[in-house]
């Protein structure tokens, strides 16, 4: 078992590129291919993600794939002006 401390900078750095890349999905081997860091330290940070209701989880061919959810925006156009 892995016990070390999984670096914060890979949850950063998987947040950015979700944000900057919106249709971007994949493993967590292929996005550690895309970032850097292990695999192991990947998909950790990607189940926290899930957990913060940040990633989804979907299986694409037995294979869990993770993807982005779009933050999603309250139309101020209904809503009374508060004076």
């Amino acid at each position: 078992m892995y016990d070390k401390k999984v670096p914060d900078s890979v949850r950063i750095e998987l947040i950015t590129r979700f944000y900057r890349n919106p249709g971007i999905e994949g493993t967590p081997g292929q996005l550690a291919d895309i970032i850097g860091p292990e695999s192991a330290h990947v998909e950790r940070q990607m189940e926290k993600l899930v957990q913060l209701c940040i990633l989804e989880e979907k299986k694409v061919g037995g294979e869990i794939h993770y993807v982005h959810i779009p933050p999603f925006s309250i139309s101020m156009s209904g809503m009374k002006s508060i004076r």
